[in-house]
């Protein structure tokens, strides 16, 4: 009984650290994706100002932009939440963990 509880305990534990893994490379994709559609925002936004592209081309280019600002944030809001459910299983704040990791590594 006891050995079947620390299992699920310890799978719990990975699942929610694997999702944060996966949380935070997601935001790392998303600001990526981010920076990307703002260069391309305002390229396009120059572009349009010089009667050099159209306004639906510029207009799709601020909405791109829009949408990845909206899914950056949703990511960094994923991650910050993943991190809380960890820390909530573990007890122990995300800092602690991370100084932890972090001594078991050098040894």
């Amino acid at each position: 009984e006891i050995d079947e509880e620390r299992k699920r305990f310890n799978q719990e534990v990975l699942t929610r650290y694997y999702k944060f893994l996966l949380a935070k490379e997601v935001l790392k994709a998303r600001q990526a994706a981010e920076e990307d559609a703002s260069a391309n925002h305002t390229l396009l936004e120059n572009l349009f100002e010089k009667n050099k592209a159209t306004f639906e081309e510029y207009n799709e280019a601020s909405i791109a932009y829009h949408n990845a600002v909206e899914k950056r944030l949703t990511a960094a809001t994923d991650l910050k939440l993943n991190q809380l459910y960890l820390e909530e299983i573990v007890g122990l704040p995300w800092a602690s963990l991370e100084k932890t990791k972090a001594r078991m590594e050098r040894n």
